[in-house]
């Protein structure tokens, strides 16, 4: 695949370990085995459009430390394009921990770090490579305070944010759409969503409360747009439990926001895949699924990455989101760290071991 993918977002280096809460003494938990993981859904998604032989670029931030270092070197042998600006020791490299027990129950924690260093000269350099396609940020990002750029704060109301909103129809691609809000406050996001308008760039956007704050109404150049049924049920009034119910809020969703194809994950295995015409149900049944100890019935951050790479691979939609399915499913069924995120071999090899026929779709 010649196509570029530019992921633009954060980078962490993650402490997992395992306690057992039933050998607490006074406030102390004593945990088993503990390993260090890459983690984030940016870093996610970039490995897995590399993982799938896909031309990544990788615009993230890691400081001049240890796990700077680190995650640098990871990413370089996942054979990423990275762009990492100036690696300091102003700042530390991002930090979360996570701990769980033997109910698979979890906490995460996390600290920013340089990743609170994003700076518009940083969305500028990566568009500079021309990709074809741009990952709108899955996560929040921060300008760094030291380029005097307003931050959008989590302390930032709703509704202030909410105010750039409007589901009118969208802007001709000429149009210049403003990355401020009506009280004046920078989304580093929305530059870079404006910056792919002014290169006619197409984006791809997983609808999260991340994405959620931006103008996404009026953007033309949305390729794909994957959503939850539960966010497609808050958007637009209609749950997928019918035939009829499908088609209305499918329709609905078009009217909201502008896009080539809809990618609505109703499981952690099943998607209705729309090109605002008429949708088709992608499911991978439930026999074909390795065991895992995770609850979640959400698909997995590899899904949006895989998906991307076979897209842009092969562009056929119906396909792309099998291999996006697959991708997430044997990543959730290896304990969902990011150094067990499936090849495209491994992938190609369980459609064919389980006589999946993605050219039917």
């Amino acid at each position: 695949m010649n196509e570029k993918v530019l992921v633009l977002g954060n980078s962490y280096m993650n402490l997992e370990m395992k306690i057992n809460k039933m050998k607490r003494q006074g406030n102390v938990d004593f945990g088993g085995n503990y390993s260090f993981h890459p983690y984030g859904k940016s870093a996610a998604t970039a490995i897995s459009v590399s993982k799938m032989g896909g031309n990544c670029i990788f615009c993230t931030k890691l400081s001049d430390d240890t796990n700077g270092n680190r995650l640098k070197d990871y990413y370089s042998n996942c054979n990423l394009d990275l762009i990492l600006g100036e690696m300091t020791k102003d700042y530390q490299t991002g930090q979360s921990i996570t701990i769980y027990d033997d109910t698979e129950e979890c906490s995460h924690y996390v600290s920013k770090g340089v990743n609170s260093s994003f700076t518009k000269e940083d969305v500028d350099e990566a568009f500079s490579y021309l990709p074809d396609l741009f990952i709108v940020p899955q996560e929040e990002l921060e300008f760094s305070e030291s380029k005097k750029e307003e931050v959008v704060s989590d302390s930032v109301d709703n509704q202030i944010l909410n105010e750039t909103i409007d589901i009118s129809s969208p802007v001709e691609q000429n149009e210049t759409i403003s990355s401020t809000n009506s009280k004046g406050i920078v989304s580093l996001s929305a530059y870079a969503c404006e910056t792919a308008m002014k290169h006619d760039i197409g984006l791809v956007v997983e609808y999260n409360s991340a994405s959620s704050v931006l103008p996404l109404s009026q953007y033309s150049n949305i390729k794909i747009l994957v959503l939850s049924d539960e966010t497609l049920h808050d958007l637009t009034g209609f749950y997928l439990n019918s035939s009829d119910a499908i088609t209305k809020s499918l329709t609905a969703i078009k009217g909201i926001i502008k896009a080539k194809y809809y990618v609505v994950q109703s499981s952690n295995n099943m998607a209705f895949v729309y090109d605002g015409t008429s949708y088709q149900k992608i499911g991978i049944p439930s026999s074909m699924i390795p065991s895992y100890n995770s609850t979640s019935k959400k698909m997995n951050e590899t899904f949006v990455g895989a998906l991307v790479a076979d897209y842009l691979d092969n562009k056929k939609i119906t396909r792309a989101s099998v291999y996006g399915i697959v991708s997430s499913i044997l990543t959730k069924s290896r304990d969902g760290v990011l150094e067990h995120i499936p090849t495209r071999q491994e992938i190609d090899n369980f459609i064919a071991s389980n006589r999946i026929d993605v050219s039917r779709w």
